[in-house]
């Protein structure tokens, strides 16, 4: 492992600049945040809305066999899926049986750059950056080009020799063929053990039992080896869900708005499945309510810079004024975000919004028809007095 440090001064017109260059970009995240929280509440309802009415017209078929009565609907089928043929890596010579599909995994043992920043508050509103660059080895299945590392010298990273793939040959179930459109939802993820020996055209590989090696040692690992290993997903009993077309079965168009194509390892029932997509819709909803805020929230932040920036004058007040900033911020956030939100689950939702406005205007107007229609309360009098 290499270390390099790079030290350098920031003076306060450079800091003001880039505060207010910051304050230019956080209103236009302020604009990102918006949009992405009307699209995500306009896009969970039309999901929603397409996965139940998918769900409706959906025909489950006791055997997996086409027919006209089902000719471009929506079909459920389960059954035994086999390949047409046996899937096999041409270059290497693997051929697993029964592999709906084979998954190649090249990585190379690189070096990779880690940066790292410390910055340092100074009297006058100066700021000392300290960047410190790491460099060390390990595998990976992604090139990563050395040349652009901020010291490149003696840290190069040769090209890769092989790229990972993956190989199919279609398959079926009962009377349907599955194309790659079914297949690419399929997760290689059984180890292929043990590996036979490479076929010829792969020269200078070392086989072991799980892997192949192009290098001296695996057991020390020398930058620019390479380490390949394969995985398949197996033949088996899934359930798939999608639109039947002739013989195949392709994803389901929902009015234009949505396709869908679902497949599962194993025995699923149609409520199963589609009760898992409306709860991995909701859960996607609100993993992007949580992207809005938190990119409206850095926009304030950054809109706010400047205060900080000319408070760091004197670095306690900056700090202090820091934190009221990010205070302020979050409180901004959370009135603007909210309201956002709650206005665009408005608009994506006018029908329930509308019932329910309906139901309180009229709950409102039968107590105030039943109130004026009520008869006067008589108030009694003072008892008479005695003489």
């Amino acid at each position: 492992m290499d270390e390099f440090t790079e030290t350098r001064h920031i003076g306060l017109g450079e800091n003001l600049g880039g505060a207010l260059k910051g304050t230019l970009f956080g209103f236009v995240l302020l604009i990102i945040a918006v949009v992405i929280m009307a699209w995500n509440e306009r896009s969970a309802v039309v999901t929603a809305g397409s996965l139940k009415r998918m769900a409706a017209q959906t025909t489950v078929l006791q055997t997996p066999q086409p027919g006209p009565e089902t000719e471009g609907k929506a079909v459920l089928l389960s059954g035994s899926l086999h390949p047409l043929k046996q899937v096999k890596d041409p270059l290497f010579g693997v051929a697993p049986k029964e592999a709906l599909v084979l998954a190649r995994r090249v990585s190379m043992y690189q070096w990779h750059e880690k940066e790292s920043r410390t910055t340092q508050k100074e009297l006058g509103g100066g700021t000392t950056e300290t960047v410190t660059y790491t460099y060390y080895r390990d595998w990976s299945e992604t090139p990563i080009d050395s040349a652009a590392f901020r010291h490149p010298e003696g840290h190069a990273n040769p090209p890769f020799p092989y790229r990972s793939q993956r190989f199919e040959s279609g398959a079926v179930l009962g009377g349907f063929v599955m194309g790659s459109q079914v297949l690419a939802r399929l997760t290689p993820q059984t180890p292929v053990h043990p590996l036979p020996a490479p076929s010829g055209t792969a020269e200078g590989i070392k086989a072991g039992e799980d892997f192949y090696y192009l290098g001296q040692n695996p057991a020390a690992p020398a930058v620019g080896d390479v380490k390949i290993t394969f995985a398949y997903a197996p033949a088996g009993l899934y359930t798939v869900v999608g639109a039947q077309r002739g013989d195949a079965l392709v994803p389901f168009a929902d009015e234009g708005e949505r396709t869908w194509l679902f497949v599962r390892k194993g025995a699923h029932g149609k409520e199963e499945i589609f009760q898992d997509a409306l709860a991995q819709n909701r859960l996607m909803t609100w993993v992007f309510r949580g992207v809005g805020f938190g990119v409206m929230f850095l926009g304030f932040m950054l809109i706010l810079g400047p205060l900080t920036a000319v408070a760091d004058i004197l670095p306690p007040l900056g700090s202090a004024v820091g934190g009221m900033t990010a205070l302020a911020a979050a409180l901004l956030t959370l009135v603007l975000g909210g309201t956002v939100t709650l206005m665009a689950w408005v608009g994506a939702r006018p029908l329930l919004v509308g019932g329910v406005l309906m139901i309180l205007g009229g709950w409102w107007l039968y107590k105030r028809v039943k109130k004026r229609a009520a008869p006067p309360s008589r108030t009694a009098g003072p008892p008479p007095r005695r003489q």
